[in-house]
């Protein structure tokens, strides 16, 4: 298994030998596999109109940027809402808090990884059942000091 360099993420192996990260395109070549890819690099030559394999350093594929032309990475890391979950754990509603915490730890790590879709995916789950545990443990307080008000106010009218 093979990690690029350019995203920190894995690598799939061609039938060529060669390593391609499908997360941001970053191409590996694997010495031993040079006689293949010559051939490759002479039909990407034709369509890039570069000869990749002229400018092979260590393996990667010189004047490549490592990205897809298309993707352009979130500039700041999402807040994993960790704070939250853990307040809402122990005062709103423990199951929807426990929930919140998983999904809360995945952020950093997702994120490290280069997922950074995965990252904000998490981010926003955590948040989501945050919200969801605060909503239900505001309404079990709400219902019961209805309910104990209502005890309280008729034993007292009661007397």
């Amino acid at each position: 298994m093979k990690i690029c360099e350019g995203c920190g993420a894995t690598m799939r192996v061609q039938e060529d030998n060669s390593y391609v990260c499908d997360f941001c395109g970053a191409t590996f070549v694997d010495r031993s596999a040079s006689q293949n890819y010559s051939q490759r690099a002479d039909m990407d030559s034709n369509r890039n109109n570069v000869n990749r394999e002229a400018n092979m350093t260590n393996g990667y594929v010189q004047g490549f940027t490592g990205r897809n032309e298309n993707f352009n990475p979130p500039q700041n890391k999402p807040d994993n809402f960790m704070v939250w979950a853990i307040l809402g754990t122990l005062f709103c509603c423990l199951p929807f808090g426990i929930a919140s915490i998983v999904y809360a730890s995945k952020v950093n790590n997702l994120w490290d990884s280069g997922d950074y879709e995965g990252a904000m995916e998490s981010a926003r789950k955590a948040k989501t059942w945050f919200w969801w545990g605060f909503g239900v443990g505001l309404a079990g307080i709400i219902i019961y000091v209805i309910i104990f008000g209502f005890a309280a106010i008729s034993a007292a009218l009661s007397n």
